[in-house]
């Protein structure tokens, strides 16, 4: 016959603490792809102006990122 053991509140804390980073990532890229379901990264300024493109003319990577994904 098997006997129950008291749950340690500091293993559930612990719980948490192993998770919040991957519940915090998965949230963190829900609201990147909200963002870019409403506004479209194709259209002139809808993301404002990049200091970058600003400066030298040229796409950086996080540019032609926005428009990839």
């Amino acid at each position: 016959m098997t006997t129950l053991q008291p749950v340690d509140p500091g293993l559930r804390a612990d719980r948490w603490s192993r998770l919040a980073l991957p519940l915090l990532s998965g949230a963190a890229v829900l609201a990147a792809v909200a963002v870019l379901h409403v506004r479209d990264p194709h259209a002139s300024g809808s993301y404002g102006f990049c200091p970058w493109l600003a400066l030298t003319g040229t796409y950086c990577p996080a540019c032609g990122g926005l428009r990839a994904v």
